[in-house]
């Protein structure tokens, strides 16, 4: 039984990938969530300096908050049967929060964050896309967009030894989900 959990927490957490909005990736962490987006405010000054001159005035920030949430389950199971069944299970779940917030800049030298590993859609540059001309405009600009990840295994078994069977079975689930808001330029406080 150890054995088994103990494959099923190497293939959860060493050999398997999650999917985030169509992607394939190995890690979704803080690392790769702040990555992702500035390499996406890289490709906002690009797409703005294109589109149209935005006038001096309009300051080229962001203000983003990131707040994200992991929840890992396992569960485990098993059960004879000998002149009647009889079973148990176990089943665990954790969670935890973390997050960051700051002003960021809107500049092309942030695009140097699109050749690294495993970046991720965050919805920072859609935002801007359909955005655009307000902020050029001088107004804010507000977004938030949320994605998950999630990564699983189970396994399972049944076995008899003359008139005795037996069941096993275990889970190991990891989701990690990240809201992005952002606010351009921010509002003075």
């Amino acid at each position: 039984m150890k054995c088994l959990l103990s494959v099923l927490v190497a293939v959860v957490f060493g050999a398997s990938t999650a999917s985030a909005q169509s992607q394939a990736v190995y890690r979704y962490d803080i690392g790769v969530i702040d990555n992702s987006i500035k390499c996406e405010l890289g490709q906002v000054a690009k797409l703005l300096a294109r589109s149209s001159p935005v006038p001096p005035a309009v300051r080229m920030v962001a203000a983003i908050n990131v707040s994200g949430e992991d929840v890992v389950s396992r569960k485990i199971s098993g059960g004879i049967d000998f002149f009647g069944k009889f079973g148990g299970g176990y089943e665990k779940k954790a969670g935890r929060k973390r997050g960051m917030e700051g002003v960021r800049n809107i500049h092309v030298d942030n695009s140097v964050n699109c050749r690294k590993r495993n970046i991720v859609d965050v919805g920072v540059l859609s935002c801007f896309q359909e955005q655009a001309p307000a902020f050029v405009a001088g107004q804010t600009i507000t977004c938030n967009d949320s994605s998950t990840a999630t990564s699983n295994v189970n396994a399972g078994g049944k076995f008899q030894i003359f008139v005795v069977g037996a069941e096993v079975s275990g889970e190991l689930a990891n989701t990690r989900t990240w809201t992005i808001d952002l606010v351009a330029p921010p509002r003075p406080k």
